[in-house]
């Protein structure tokens, strides 16, 4: 009977549902819990996502949260030639339609680090929508 078909369908949507909530929660604890320093971009700049390790490496040391980088851009966050560099960056990623690896300085409470990172374009049907990165090997820290 009707009745019971539609209760069936029902039952079947929230089951769908709660299956794509547990897939969502399960991707995005994986990401955070990546032992890589992670991140994604807006196409404009704005940091979007970062993970745990990004806080404990980056921003723990200079006193942030993920609080205070989400939906700002490097600039607001970072030294201007910091910041500048990441930009570049980003947008060679953007240009080249393609994942760069690049060789990234960040300084941290006045010593400097390098990692090498992949930066990659993240897309939305035809268009890039953002950028994202992960740091692969973190090399020694050094006074600049």
């Amino acid at each position: 009977d009707t009745v019971t078909q539609l209760r069936k369908e029902n039952t079947e949507f929230k089951l769908s549902q709660f299956r794509v909530g547990a897939n969502q929660i399960l991707f995005n604890n994986s990401i955070d819990n990546l032992p890589f320093p992670y991140w994604v971009k807006s196409r404009e700049g704005r940091m979007v996502k970062l993970n745990q390790a990004y806080e404990d490496h980056y921003l723990t040391p200079i006193g942030l949260t993920r609080l205070d980088y989400i939906d700002h851009t490097d600039f607001e966050v970072w030294p201007e030639d910091i910041a500048r560099s990441f930009r570049i960056a980003d947008l060679d990623v953007v240009k080249k339609k393609a994942p760069i690896i690049t060789i990234e300085k960040i300084r941290i409470n006045g010593k400097e680090t390098e990692a090498q990172v992949m930066k990659f374009p993240i897309w939305y049907n035809q268009d890039i929508i953002g950028v994202g990165g992960v740091v692969y090997t973190q090399f020694e820290t050094f006074n600049p």
